[in-house]
């Protein structure tokens, strides 16, 4: 969102204005932003009621550990990789029903750049689901930066493994991730999904529905001293590592 604000302010030349109609371009600046906030909880909404109706309609969808699902900042969900569609599932458990009077519950999403921002249609989409663009396979230390900066506002759900499962067991999380939650102290709940594998299958097409999924929700990760310890390469992996292993427990 911040990302449009700015590039408003870019487009109406508000920051060069003359002083006299400076509070002209904070006043358009504030209308895009209420603006920008309600396409985005509007969109948000719909999709979790259409993602609502497939999951726990169409398909059968049990969701444990409810209560430790949090509605405070600097929270940061983080969850096993399957489909495509993962996002879908989690975020409207996450949301659902509540998003409808709490829009701030909606969690930032990192997401491949060249999957989700391809082309101008698809980046809309993306922007309207609060996915944050994200380099595979580099150091995109910019994309760290956002990530931090959207997690002090608010949640936020990762795949701490970085590529979806083509076996069903949860393999090793990416430093990147850890480095995220040592630098952001952020509380860390793990989420675990099962069954997803079964309706969408590698290399299918459309999904499957009368399937049943298992989403369970565990605790907060207890990383005791860990995340005082001197920001570094081993502390980061020693960090995701904690995470993956809570991931498995569940």
């Amino acid at each position: 969102m911040r990302d449009n604000q700015h590039r408003f302010k870019m487009f109406t030349g508000a920051s060069a204005l003359p002083a006299h109609l400076r509070p002209l371009g904070e006043l358009s600046s504030r209308v895009w932003s209420v603006f920008n906030f309600l396409v985005t909880w509007s969109f948000a909404l719909l999709t979790s009621a259409v993602a609502f109706v497939f999951f726990f309609v169409l398909n059968r969808t049990v969701v444990r550990g409810r209560g430790n699902l949090r509605a405070a900042r600097n929270t940061l969900y983080l969850s096993n990789h399957q489909t495509m569609i993962d996002s879908f599932l989690v975020g409207t458990v996450l949301t659902m029903p509540k998003l409808i009077l709490r829009p701030s519950l909606i969690p930032w999403h990192p997401a491949a750049s060249e999957n989700f921002f391809g082309n101008r249609v698809l980046a809309w989409f993306s922007a309207r689901w609060k996915c944050i663009p994200v380099r595979r396979g580099q150091r995109d230390f910019e994309a760290l930066s956002r990530m931090s900066e959207a997690l002090s506002e608010g949640t936020m759900l990762i795949y701490p493994e970085g590529t979806r499962s083509r076996t069903g067991e949860i393999g090793q999380g990416r430093p990147g991730t850890g480095k995220l939650i040592h630098d952001t102290r952020a509380v860390c709940v793990p989420i675990r999904i099962r069954g997803m594998d079964r309706v969408l299958p590698v290399g299918s097409r459309f999904p499957r529905i009368f399937q049943r999924i298992e989403v369970t929700i565990g605790e907060p990760v207890a990383f005791g001293d860990l995340l005082s310890e001197p920001s570094s390469k081993d502390t980061s992996e020693r960090v995701i590592e904690t995470v993956m292993v809570a991931l498995r427990r569940i």
